[in-house]
């Protein structure tokens, strides 16, 4: 279920989960790269990750949901932390 469209269906642990994600600061920019950079700018880039709507956007949708982060108003090293080290980091698996 994506948190966004069913969250008013939760309850218990789910609603407090909810919470701790809006408390994280959760930021979809979507593909719009002023929105990617005014989370860059609020927040750094260290503590941004990809997230994607993986399967259900898929093909051409999927590609574009992550080549904007590339995007050259984008700092090359901040995009690389965006797709790759920030997860690597979290998960510990660098």
């Amino acid at each position: 279920m994506r948190i966004d469209v069913h969250a008013h269906y939760w309850t218990g642990d789910y609603l407090d989960l909810l919470t701790d994600l809006g408390q994280a600061g959760a930021v979809a920019a979507r593909g719009h790269v002023p929105a990617l950079r005014c989370a860059i700018d609020s927040f750094g880039a260290d503590r941004l990750l990809l997230g994607t709507d993986f399967p259900y956007e898929n093909g051409d949708i999927f590609i574009r949901a992550v080549d904007y982060i590339n995007d050259p108003q984008i700092d090359p090293g901040a995009a690389r932390a965006i797709l790759d080290h920030n997860a690597t980091a979290l998960l510990g698996t660098g």
